[in-house]
């Protein structure tokens, strides 16, 4: 009998409460927030460029409105950096490169 009393009241509190939203997941990659702090703890630790499979375009180059595809990435952000300029350090030295 309790349990009923139970049911018909948490019943009430559901439907007064409304139905519950759905959470999308987001598309895509994961923002660059997510990868920042790890870029920063383990500075100077296995962050080393090393050859991609596929060209992607530099992070850093395109925060500045440059498009320049590159063909290496961070082994362990898994970001793809123009070596040849200052992009793959100042990416994890800088807050804002």
């Amino acid at each position: 009998m309790r349990s009923d009393i139970q049911n018909i009241l948490l019943g009430k509190l559901l439907a007064h409460a409304g139905h519950e939203q759905n959470v999308q997941r987001p598309i895509g990659r994961s923002p660059a927030a997510a990868t920042q702090v790890v870029r920063f703890e383990e500075r100077g630790r296995k962050h080393w460029p090393i050859p991609s499979a596929t060209r992607r375009r530099c992070r850093v180059c395109a925060v500045k409105g440059v498009t320049r595809n590159v063909s290496a990435i961070c082994e362990s952000c898994d970001v793809a950096l123009c070596c040849d300029r200052r992009c793959f350090v100042d990416y994890h030295n800088k807050a804002d490169p």
